[in-house]
């Protein structure tokens, strides 16, 4: 089966990561969810900040950052 991750967060702490509620979540790369979405057959998915992001959208619509994300899902798609 296919899977479309409908809401996952990148955490990277070049960006901002500010707490919430005592919480500060663990650095999360891209390299990261492809390895635990190529598991479960993911095939695409939408990014999205989150509040310990002060719901900052640079990290997500920064050029550099989407070239790149376009660029696993590419190699990904072929590997499979």
């Amino acid at each position: 089966m296919k899977i479309f991750d409908a809401h996952f967060h990148i955490i990277d702490y070049k960006y901002p990561v500010v707490e919430n509620n005592g919480y500060l979540p663990p650095e999360f790369l891209t390299d990261d969810y492809f390895t635990a979405a190529k598991k479960i057959n993911v095939v695409g998915g939408a990014i999205v900040s989150g509040s310990f992001q002060a719901f900052d959208q640079i990290r997500i619509l920064h050029k550099n950052a989407m070239d790149w994300v376009q660029k696993k899902i590419k190699n990904y798609r072929q590997q499979r």
